[in-house]
């Protein structure tokens, strides 16, 4: 009796429970999956010409999350246009309070040597750890060189973060004209030194195995590990040199243009990136 009442009930309980599993995916699934307003179309344009279309066009936004003990992965992808529009307002109420308030004075100074490092951070943040993580190798590395594609994926990143840069550099050189020093020496930083340092901490961050793929939004890309650790010495070393840069102007050149010449000789150098691609390949991307 037990036995038929089992093979009656175990089925059912199981189907139960498939069924359940099931609702709960679709429930993740829905709660992780990014959705867009609309698709972009690469029709007629060559391999490059598509990379820079799409990351000219948006800035991606990744990020680790911990909520109540639970830690997840999150994206988020911007327009290009519209960060430029938000850092252009940003960067007027800076240029009012540094140059034109009744406290410029008092404000320029300070303000002008903290936003590059702020700046710094951002960039370096926004390059080193989101360049890489949402790549697909197996198609990004068999679709043509993987030299050629990562040179042009970091520059046109590059290009893309000065949509946020940009806008307090065009103010610092304004206020250069108006008579402070300072900004002479942050107008170079944000232009030149954050730019070639992001390059070279993307590319240490990537050499040292300290960025891991993404393959489901909402899921962690993998275990954290000490290497991870690794990926902030970049920025302290950068936000130490922009420290250097705002206390002398021979300084600041000195650094942009060591910087500068590095990161041009990294990007020219196809072995560099093959390994690149061959030690992302290595660490598990797909």
């Amino acid at each position: 009796m037990l036995f038929g009442f089992a093979a009656v009930t175990v089925p059912v309980a199981l189907r139960e429970l498939a069924y359940l599993e099931l609702g709960s995916m679709r429930s993740l699934l829905r709660a992780t999956s990014s959705e867009y307003k609309k698709t972009m179309s690469f029709a007629g344009k060559s391999p490059v010409r598509a990379i820079y279309s799409y990351h000219l066009s948006f800035l991606e936004l990744v990020g680790r999350v911990n909520l109540a003990g639970s830690t997840s992965y999150r994206a988020a992808r911007v327009k290009t246009s519209t960060v430029l529009i938000i850092s252009s307002v940003l960067a007027a109420v800076y240029l009012f309070l540094a140059g034109l308030s009744p406290f410029a004075d008092l404000l320029s100074r300070p303000v002008v040597i903290v936003l590059p490092i702020l700046m710094g951070i951002i960039t370096l943040v926004l390059m080193s750890q989101g360049t890489f993580s949402n790549e697909r190798g197996w198609l990004a590395f068999t679709a043509m060189d993987p030299a050629v594609y990562l040179r042009h994926l970091l520059l046109s990143r590059a290009v893309s973060t000065l949509a946020i840069t940009g806008p307090f550099a065009l103010a610092n050189i304004v206020l250069a004209f108006r008579g402070v020093s300072a900004a002479v020496n942050s107008s170079i930083v944000l232009l030149v030194t954050v730019s070639s340092a992001s390059i070279l901490a993307t590319y240490l961050v990537a050499r040292l195995g300290a960025v891991q793929q993404v393959k489901e939004e909402g899921m962690m890309p993998g275990q954290f590990d000490l290497k991870q650790l690794l990926a902030i010495i970049p920025t302290y070393i950068v936000i130490i040199l922009i420290v250097v840069s705002e206390i002398s102007l021979t300084a600041s050149i000195a650094i942009a243009g060591v910087l500068g010449t590095l990161s041009l000789l990294m990007m020219l150098s196809k072995s560099v990136w093959r390994g690149i691609a061959y030690r992302l390949t290595q660490r598990g991307f797909v």
